[in-house]
């Protein structure tokens, strides 16, 4: 398992897409055979709860045997692969050209299914592919079930810590207080204590842990409090701890002094694909780390894609959409194509590495359209308008426009419509009206009297 969360921060630090499909290339020689390396990652009730600072159990006895099956779409074939447990990376040269799925299971010793992934719709070409990441799902982190938490901490004595608290956010009674008597002292310069929690359901969880130290008045002053991604499993203790720089499971959580009060939460940069910038309440333009409401406006229907880069190592970056549902992004990151019409909202949050401090951008999110003019049979131009979505505008004289000399009757203007022969919408000139789309209104001519 150690070795497991080790490949997985690798992977996550050397591209920003792990899990995509390999990139579309040229096919190799005909009948050359298709090599990819998979790469096995494990992950809680979902991929953002294994991080640099999640808590979870040593898994690596639980299965016994990885048994992989790639199911080809488009020839109707199937190859069939198995390593060791401890293994988490396979090479498999079997495979040819085409569209195939695959089904990765992990065994117990009895050939009980512990663990499942799987990807569907590879394109797999002649040679060599990219590398293919499979999310490793334990089918034994069962909510209905329960796991506990024992983990040792550790902090420099410097920091004068009289008390902890320790907490599982959302779960009524899931906490603990340990004071001061309850330090293991034993080693010079850095007090340890074991924080214990019982009887928590399986899946993810965010574990806060809270330092304090001795009181000026009754109640003792919070020196830091940090919020760390808990993964339990069925019937297992979580006690170790990923290291963030080698992915390695440690018995010991050892907080340094630089760690406590960082409040370091907000971006270095927030550029957009395309659109410009701007700040709400302000004619600059640009990103400014201190400044949280924004507007950008975009011509066309290109979706919106951004990169948010923080300021510091530690921090999380996360983004919600059009209200929705709070993903993960990694600083630097291109983040996915959003469908965009109208206006729509962006809020951008950044975490310090504390995992409290939080600081949150608002980017209120136009589409620039345009309304253009029509002489309709006449000469002569009337400049197009630009105006972001939901926003007014005016619709503009007929001035510049001469009415048409084919019917052989004196014409005059009458009106904009949204149709050339008329049977459209009206629109005077002065009306105001707000545009869904780039919009074209045709002169109308009538018969002078």
């Amino acid at each position: 398992m150690i070795a497991l969360v080790g490949a997985l921060l690798a992977l996550l630090c050397s591209c920003t897409a792990p899990f995509e499909a390999p990139s579309e290339r040229s096919f190799g020689g005909a009948g050359e055979p298709a090599l990819v390396e998979i790469h096995l990652l494990p992950r809680g009730s979902d991929l953002a709860a294994v991080s640099a600072s999640t808590v979870m159990p040593d898994l690596s006895g639980s299965v016994e045997l990885w048994r992989g099956t790639f199911f080809c779409t488009t020839h109707g074939t199937e190859v069939s692969w198995e390593i060791s447990g401890t293994e988490t990376t396979h090479q498999v040269d079997t495979l040819y050209q085409g569209t195939w799925d695959l089904i990765v299971e992990g065994l117990d010793q009895e050939e009980t299914v512990l663990a499942r992934g799987e990807r569907t719709g590879l394109v797999l070409q002649g040679g060599s592919n990219d590398p293919l990441g499979v999310e490793v799902q334990y089918l034994q982190n069962d909510q209905d079930t329960s796991g506990s938490l024992s983990l040792r901490l550790a902090w420099p004595v410097q920091m004068g810590i009289s008390r902890i608290t320790a907490r599982i956010e959302g779960i009524a009674g899931m906490e603990a207080t340990y004071e001061s008597a309850d330090f293991d002292t034993s080693l010079p310069g850095t007090p340890r204590v074991t924080i214990s929690l019982a009887g928590l359901p399986g899946g993810a969880h965010s574990l806060v842990i809270s330092f304090y130290t001795p009181p000026a008045d009754p109640d003792p002053v919070l020196r830091g409090t940090f919020r760390e991604a808990l993964n339990i499993w069925t019937g297992q203790v979580s006690n170790r701890w990923i290291d963030p720089s080698s992915g390695e499971l440690l018995e010991e959580r050892l907080f340094s002094a630089d760690e406590f009060l960082r409040a370091a939460n907000a971006l270095s940069d927030l550029s957009f694909v395309a659109g410009e910038l701007k700040r709400s309440g302000s004619p600059e333009v640009g990103f400014n780390a201190g400044h949280l409401a924004y507007i950008i406006s975009l011509a066309g229907t290109e979706p919106l894609r951004f990169i948010a880069t923080g300021a510091e190592q530690g921090q999380q970056i996360a983004y919600s959409w059009d209200n929705g549902d709070w993903t993960p992004l990694l600083s630097g990151a291109l983040s996915p194509p959003l469908a965009h019409t109208g206006r729509k909202d962006l809020r951008v949050a950044v975490t310090g590495p504390d995992r409290v401090s939080r600081r949150e951008y608002t980017i209120t999110c136009y589409r620039t359209y345009r309304l253009f003019y029509d002489p309709n049979g006449g000469t002569g131009t009337v400049s197009p308008q630009t105006v972001n979505s939901e926003e007014e505008v005016t619709v503009a004289q007929a001035t510049g426009l001469t009415p048409p000399g084919y019917t052989g009757e004196n014409m005059m203007f009458d009106t904009w419509n949204t149709a050339r022969d008329g049977g459209g919408t009206d629109y005077e000139p002065g009306d105001q009206i707000t545009l869904d789309g780039d919009t074209r209104l045709f002169a109308q001519w009538v018969v002078d009297p």
